[in-house]
């Protein structure tokens, strides 16, 4: 792959290499598309995420509470609920989807636009210090164990934990 042209009009080309190349991190951040405006509206800075849904998060959980009469208790329950939901999604698009190895020039581009950019280029983060530490594990030792993204939860009930 010549990093100097972009990136995914490549991948696609790789055929069976692609899953070699695509766990062997390189440094710096490779040329996604070359035009300038899709190059930057397709990189996210993660403190976007939290600015943009703690708000609304907060606004919704507040109205069922204050004004629609919500038990907080019951408020409380969704709240857990939701969190043990997401992680479980999150998993299991993580295991299964991200980690589906499509072998056609076009599987291959989506693999690398949806989640193999993220194992063949360290990508900084705001995960904590174990949670980092068990994800670039999964990405760059091992990535057949380690699915879990904001917990471990899930991979300690599937037995799909890192040996970290």
């Amino acid at each position: 792959v010549d990093r100097a042209k972009p990136v995914v009009a490549q991948v696609g080309r790789l055929g069976a290499t692609y899953w070699k190349w695509v766990h062997e991190p390189e440094p710096g951040q490779p040329l996604f598309f070359g035009n300038a405006l899709v190059e930057s509206c397709s990189k996210t800075p993660w403190w976007v995420v939290p600015l943009l849904w703690l708000p609304l998060f907060s606004y919704c959980l507040g109205l069922s509470v204050l004004r629609h009469g919500m038990p907080l208790a019951s408020a409380v329950s969704l709240v857990l609920m939701g969190v043990v939901g997401w992680q479980l999604l999150e998993y299991l698009i993580h295991r299964f989807i991200f980690h589906a190895e499509l072998n056609s020039p076009l599987g291959i581009t989506f693999h690398f636009l949806f989640h193999g950019c993220h194992h063949n280029t360290a990508l900084p983060g705001p995960l904590l210090r174990d949670l980092k530490r068990r994800h670039m594990h999964h990405h760059y030792k091992d990535h057949s164990k380690g699915y879990g993204i904001s917990s471990v939860l899930f991979d300690i009930l599937l037995c799909t934990q890192s040996g970290i």
